[in-house]
Order: structure tokens, then sequence, then C-alpha cells
């Protein structure tokens, strides 16, 4: 299946990974389809090894998205110059994007407030790794 376009980017995270070495701040690649709103993708990883691990993020979340069927979009677009030149020519036939992504501001809001919100046993449940409540668009009701 073709999805139309995902706009993608990477989210620096406020709380701290420890037990694995030095202390860091991990990384979110979140992908998310703008024709429905939905987060199709996020995936955490070290703040050094992100750009380096983007691609393969970013194809396994169009072989697994957290939401729908497998689908290959025919575009992503980025913000980040960094991430546009790490899956330039690294996703296959998909045209990669250098260009502005406010749809993905209301997300990266979101799981930033609800970061700020937990705690750390909180946190500990990940609500980034599964954040189908979330939707780029923000609704019209509460």
């Amino acid at each position: 299946m073709q999805a139309n376009e995902w706009v993608g980017g990477i989210v620096a995270l406020p709380s701290f990974v420890s037990g694995e070495g030095e202390p860091y701040r991990p990384a979110a690649l979140v992908l998310v389809e703008p024709d429905s709103g939905l987060i199709v993708g996020t995936t955490l990883a070290r703040p050094d090894e992100v750009l380096e691990r983007a691609p393969a993020m970013f194809l396994e979340a169009t072989g697994a998205p957290l939401v729908g069927a497998p689908r290959l979009p025919s575009r992503v677009r980025v913000a980040a110059p960094d991430l546009f030149a790490a899956l330039r020519d690294r996703v296959g036939d998909v045209d990669v994007v250098l260009a502005p992504t406010p749809e993905l501001d209301p997300v990266v809001s979101s799981l930033l407030r609800r970061a700020a919100g937990s705690s750390f046993r909180a946190s500990r449940r990940s609500v980034f790794l599964a954040p189908r409540s979330v939707r780029a668009r923000r609704p019209t009701s509460v």
C-alpha cells in the first residue's frame, strides 16, 4: 500500500536514561502521516546514534507502522538538514524532502508535556513507544 507523505523529526526527550554507562537523554525519531494525523512510527535511540539508525528506523515503521497496515510513503519531509542527509538515498524509492514540518509541533508538544507531567516510574511505561492516542492535529473537543 502506498501512502502519500510522512513527516519526520528527531526530538530530544527531557528524561535521562541511566544504567548503561553515563546517563543520557534519549532522542526519538517521530514519523507522522499528515493525511490521517496519526503517528506511524516512533523509536528511541541514543542521541549520538539516532541519525545513523534513522534509515533503519524509517524502514521498520513502513513495515510495521504503529497504526494501520504496512505502507510506504511516496515521500518523507523533514526540517533538519542532518536528518535529511541521513535519510536521502538510504530509504529506497522514497523521495526525501527538506522543508518545514509544522505538523510535528503539536505531536512534540504533547509528548513533551506528557513526559514532564509523569514521574520516573510512569515514564518507564514509555508513552513514547506507543503514542497511539496522540494525533498530529489538535482535537476539536475535549
